[in-house]
């Protein structure tokens, strides 16, 4: 049998109901639960609790936010070693972003990988959207892509970017792009199309979209259409 670890805590409390509340319980209750003793269990939540990523009252204790961020962290990965990854859908807002896109996108040695690899040149701009579940962003860190390189202009290093073909609103294909630097949060994601997208879609700040991840061999050959 495995070692038991700070992760059997965290999951122990997931099940338990820490992830929405408190959960009512002693350091010799979760000590007889996981099978350490009682010493072992307090030195564990009190480094947890050190760390941030478990708090206490009195005969209770509840993860952090920073705990189940963690958590989804090896979810995702789990399921992006053991399972098959698709199909994937995200839904969020549309937003106006920082015009970094259109000048990235006018980068040659972009634009021809993106090519190459989307099988599309793409429009000079991308698509923002605050997506409604910033956890599926993670997954997406974890998952497999397309990979653009990185290169070099000068003493100006640009870095790589994972791409994944997508399907916008069941009409439009294109690619959401995760640079591997980028100025956007956790919840902000680009899309990128050889369409200018609020124009074919009729979108604006604060609209609706959804997005479908396609498996790059059903994606390449019909990507735009």
């Amino acid at each position: 049998m495995m070692k038991k670890t700070h992760l059997d805590l965290l999951l122990l409390l997931l099940r338990s109901g820490g992830g929405t509340g408190k959960v009512f319980a002693t350091t010799n209750d979760i000590a007889r639960e996981l099978g350490i003793s009682q010493q072992s269990t307090s030195r564990w939540v009190i480094q947890l609790e050190r760390e941030g990523f478990v708090e206490r009252g009195h005969s209770n204790i509840w993860l952090t936010s920073k705990a189940l961020d963690e958590l989804m962290r090896v979810y995702f990965l789990m399921r992006s070693s053991f399972e098959e990854e698709f199909p994937v859908k995200l839904s969020g807002i549309v937003s106006s972003g920082l015009k970094d896109g259109k000048h990235y996108l006018s980068i040659n040695k972009y634009t021809r990988q993106f090519t190459k690899k989307l099988g599309f040149a793409p429009y000079p701009g991308t698509l923002n959207i605050v997506i409604e579940d910033r956890r599926k962003k993670l997954m997406l860190n974890r998952m497999k892509g397309i990979v653009v390189d990185g290169f070099s202009i000068g003493n100006r290093v640009l870095g790589k970017v994972k791409c994944f073909p997508v399907l916008v609103n069941k009409k439009v294909r294109g690619a959401l792009v995760l640079p591997e630097r980028s100025h956007y949060s956790s919840d902000t994601i680009e899309i990128i199309s050889q369409h200018n997208l609020r124009q074919r879609l009729k979108l604006k700040d604060g609209s609706r979209v959804e997005i479908e991840l396609l498996k790059p061999s059903d994606s390449a050959p019909r990507v735009g259409r």
